[in-house]
This record gives structure tokens, C-alpha cells and sequence, in this order.
């Protein structure tokens, strides 16, 4: 089919400040190489028809949308379906032009398998809104209780420092590009988690802390993340931030949970712990046999997963 626009966003790593970024805290975020692309063609219908694929070509939601109030039609999944029906309303209400409220065909491409967990999700809002030219950060907050990190990351394709305070965003690009990032991998899980439910269960575990001495030391330490000139300092700016989530989220860390046994550097979960990727970083490429032999098979180097 011939599509007469399209728009593109890319995945994300957060690398510092999982969950403390909802309270304030700096966090670090990486663009990855593999992203999402929408493609989009008027119709002679009023009615939005949309396609999702997957990185293998499959369909794996296909929906038609009113496009008056943006109710479904018939959905092959109605959860996504009803998500998706929230998001074209947000966007709508936010687009002066009530564009959406023609005729359209869309079709949505990932890059990266739905379980990676790099932002199904947040590229879809970012290409939304760059479809529509609408605010994504007011998207986002309108749609999700996250704290949009990940919509900057899609927004800038550029490594970034992120704040948010009362919804009020701070994005600073930054430079990263450390001399051992041919020592820096990402494994993954095999497992997935929620974000909305991760942030409802953090929301319970931090009441009674004072997260201001504990926010100080992360941005601290995400600021030594970034400006690490040896690989050693780097894990031990990585190893404290994972100890003092661990603390706040009352749940041991991925070394202490899953990799015992490993020495050939550190491990450090990303984003919601315990889903997706850990970070992992080896001395020597023979290292990574460790968690082959766990059964972890998606090994990717730094290179193959951040964009450059």
C-alpha cells in the first residue's frame, strides 16, 4: 500500500533513576538503535483503520476506530483496542484541527520484539504526535502515570539527562560515549513487566521515606555514570544506584537475585526491575558464557543496541 507519510521514533534504555525519576530525580536514558515507525494514508471512509506489525512482519493488532468519538469498531484485541481508542482521543482533544476525525489508514512497524520492552508504547505516542504535531508530553501524561522519560528519549533520539517535577519537563542532551562501551552488553530477561503497575506499587513502598537525601545520591551518581572515565568507576556508580534502589523498593538487586555467580563484572537491572534487560558489563567477551549458560540467548553488545 502506498502511505503518504510516515514518522519514526526510537526505543529507549533507562539507564539511572527507575522510579525516583516520578519524584525528581535526574535520570539518564539511552536512544536504541531499533525503533517503531507509523505509516499513514487518507481514506475515503471516516473511520481509522489501523494495522500493528511486529518486527517479524507479522499483523499482531488489527482495529477499526470510529473516527467521530474514536470507539472500536471490531478490534482483534480489545485491551489493546481500548488503549489505543484512549490514546486517539487524547490526541484528538489536544489537536486543534481535529485532523483525526477523517479518514485514515495506519499501520504501525516495531523493529524490536514486543517483549523487549524499549517502548511499544512511547514511540507509538511520539509518532502520534508527530503525526498530529501535537505536545507528546502532554500525550503521555494524559494517557500514562509514567514520567516520560521515554517520550524524550523518542522525541531526541540523543542521550539525555531527564527531570520532571508537577509535569513540568527538563531534557538535557548529553554526550556518551565511553572509551569501554565495547564492554557494556544488555541481557535479556525473558520476562515482562508492567510500568503502570510497577509505578503503583512503588507509590506504596515510599511512603514514610524522605526521598531527598535519597534523590541527591542519585543524581550524584547518574552524573558519575555519565562522566566515568574508566570502566571501573562506571560499575561502581552503577553498583550504589542499584543498592539504594534496592532499599527503596525493598527488593535485592539483580546480582543478589539472579546472578550470583558472576564475576566478570556487574549486572544492573533497567528500567522496571525484574523485566527486559539488565545491564551487564565483562571484562573479557568469554565472560558472557555465564549467562549463556543460564539461558539468557539475547546478548546484545553496546553497539548492536544504542543508536549512535
Amino acid at each position: 500500500m502506498d502511505y503518504k507519510q510516515s514518522f519514526y521514533s526510537p526505543g529507549k534504555l533507562l539507564i539511572t533513576g527507575e522510579y525516583l525519576v516520578i519524584d525528581g530525580a535526574k535520570a539518564f536514558a539511552l536512544p536504541t538503535k531499533k525503533g517503531q515507525r507509523l505509516s499513514i494514508k487518507p481514506s475515503s471512509h471516516l473511520e481509522i483503520h489501523w494495522t500493528s506489525v511486529d518486527a517479524n512482519g507479522q499483523t499482531w493488532f488489527e482495529g477499526l476506530f470510529n473516527s467521530h468519538d474514536f470507539s472500536t469498531v471490531h478490534s482483534t484485541n480489545t485491551e489493546i483496542a481500548s488503549r489505543l481508542s484512549n490514546i486517539l482521543k487524547a490526541a484528538n482533544h489536544l489537536d486543534q484541527s481535529n485532523s483525526l476525525q477523517n479518514g485514515w489508514i495506519v499501520r504501525t512497524e516495531l523493529e524490536f520484539p514486543n517483549n523487549w520492552g524499549l517502548g511499544s508504547s512511547s514511540t507509538l505516542l511520539c509518532n502520534v504526535a508527530k503525526w498530529l504535531d501535537i505536545d507528546a508530553f502532554k500525550l503521555h501524561f494524559t494517557v500514562s502515570n509514567g514520567s516520560g522519560y521515554d517520550i524524550a528519549s523518542g522525541m531526541e533520539n540523543k542521550p539525555l539527562f531527564y527531570e520532571v517535577h508537577d509535569q513540568k519537563t527538563s531534557v538535557e542532551l548529553v554526550s556518551f560515549n565511553p572509551s569501554f562501551k565495547h564492554q557494556i552488553y544488555f541481557v535479556h530477561l525473558n520476562q515482562k513487566q508492567t510500568s503502570d503497575t510497577e509505578v503503583q506499587k512503588y507509590s506504596e513502598l515510599k511512603k514514610g521515606l524522605d526521598l531527598t537525601p535519597i534523590i541527591a545520591d542519585i543524581n550524584r551518581l547518574t552524573n558519575e555514570v555519565l562522566t566515568a572515565t574508566h570502566l571501573a568507576a562506571f560499575e561502581n556508580a552503577l553498583t550504589q544506584h542499584e543498592q539504594i534502589l534496592s532499599y527503596v523498593l525493598q527488593r535485592e538487586t539483580s546480582q543478589e537475585t539472579l546472578f550470583q555467580m558472576y564475576r566478570g563484572g556487574i549486572t544492573k537491572y533497567l528500567g522496571a526491575w525484574g523485566g527486559d534487560f539488565v545491564l551487564v558489563t565483562a571484562k573479557e567477551e568469554a565472560d558472557l558464557d555465564y549467562f549463556k549458560a543460564k539461558g539468557y540467548q539475547t546478548i546484545l553488545t553496546y553497539s548492536d543496541m544504542i543508536a549512535d
